[in-house]
């Protein structure tokens, strides 16, 4: 388990979403996420398929839903302590796209009317539209490489506690373009994943890519550009709520503690000053009954 960095977390999420290496896998790492699946009680299903031809077939399959919450879970422990840099790009990024009057059109009250607004709108409003990947990591990000013989500029990017990012890409169709074929949209989010990849993926555990649509219904639908992709997001939100959730307990059960903790020094201070006062008096009291009873003696 200790062996298990950030690194080895994210050749373990590309293998989840079937994705092909340009490069081998180096022979250290593949042996340390051998040992932590071994590590592992995976279920393992027979799976029984019948062809057109009514034969059957058969083949193992398993869940990875358990596995991929524990490594959502592995990965937050991990990227923990990137979260308050997370923290700080957040705020830069979020500044820089609003002084810059390039990015942005505050003017759209009643109408979305250019794919910066749409931008705009997204990252207003991030938990409406991507919840749990609420650090607005960077936009207009480029990548290039004379190898691959590429140059692009991708739209937004996003990241959640957990350490996966979003890579979100913007279209938006006016009246004259409503039927926009979505294949080719959907065909060039996985591009600017793919080279998102390239250029961020050291610093994260995941990568998911998004493509964001706004049509003539004036309404944004941002849509993953795979069913992986979708229930890896859908893990890494139900991984924060459940935090968020048992956080929210403790914090009352904390203020509960205090309450009860003041109410128990409160009647604490009541006794003590209860006894202060009866010492008091006790302490008065004293010499008058001693020259009470002296002067009965006398008489």
């Amino acid at each position: 388990m200790d062996k298990i960095t950030i690194k080895e977390l994210n050749f373990m999420f590309k293998i989840c979403q079937k994705q092909k290496f340009d490069d081998q896998i180096p022979e250290d790492i593949v042996q340390i996420i051998r040992e932590y699946i071994v590590s592992k009680k995976l279920v393992v299903h027979l799976r029984e398929t019948i062809s057109r031809r009514k034969k059957k077939y058969y083949e193992f399959g398993w869940d990875q839903d358990d596995l991929l919450t524990q490594l959502v879970s592995l990965s937050a422990k991990l990227f923990k302590p990137q979260v308050e840099n997370l923290k700080s790009t957040h705020i830069k990024t979020m500044n820089k796209w609003f002084l810059d009057p390039k990015k942005h059109n505050m003017k759209f009250e009643v109408e979305l009317n250019s794919r910066a607004e749409v931008m705009t709108e997204i990252i207003l409003n991030q938990e409406r539209y991507l919840p749990g990947f609420k650090y607005f990591y960077e936009y207009d990000w480029g990548y290039s490489d004379e190898k691959d013989d590429v140059s692009l500029e991708g739209d937004l990017l996003f990241i959640s506690e957990v350490g996966i990012m979003a890579v979100v890409e913007v279209k938006h169709i006016n009246k004259a373009h409503l039927k926009e074929n979505k294949k080719e949209i959907k065909r060039q989010a996985k591009k600017f994943k793919y080279f998102a990849d390239k250029r961020f993926g050291s610093r994260v555990v995941a990568i998911i890519g998004l493509y964001a649509i706004h049509g003539k219904d004036g309404q944004i639908a941002l849509d993953y550009i795979d069913p992986f992709d979708k229930r890896l997001a859908k893990k890494a939100r139900a991984f924060l709520e459940k935090e968020s959730s048992a956080s929210s307990d403790s914090s009352s059960d904390d203020e509960t503690d205090s309450a009860l903790d003041d109410a128990l020094q409160s009647d604490q201070g009541n006794n003590s000053f209860k006894l202060f006062k009866s010492t008091i008096k006790f302490i008065f009291e004293i010499p008058y009954r001693m020259d009470v009873t002296e002067e009965s003696a006398s008489l």
